[in-house]
């Protein structure tokens, strides 16, 4: 199944489907005290070529593992 990112209407009719108007709102019953208010430090995201690219790499360092 490919990746496809949600349009802003696509998304405003999920918040409107669970009965909030936006994110924020979705999230306000969470204290201000235990939101996360920074970035996360995570590794750059990958183009979805990248990532066949590296499990076809993968499985095939697995295949000739295999035959050793």
């Amino acid at each position: 199944m490919r990746y496809l990112p949600k349009s802003q209407s696509d998304r405003d009719a999920m918040l409107g489907d669970i009965g909030v108007k936006s994110v924020d709102d979705l999230f306000a019953a969470i204290p201000a005290e235990y939101r996360l208010t920074r970035d996360l430090n995570i590794p750059r995201s990958y183009a979805e070529s990248e990532i066949v690219q590296f499990f076809r790499d993968r499985a095939a360092a697995d295949h000739s593992a295999s035959f050793e």
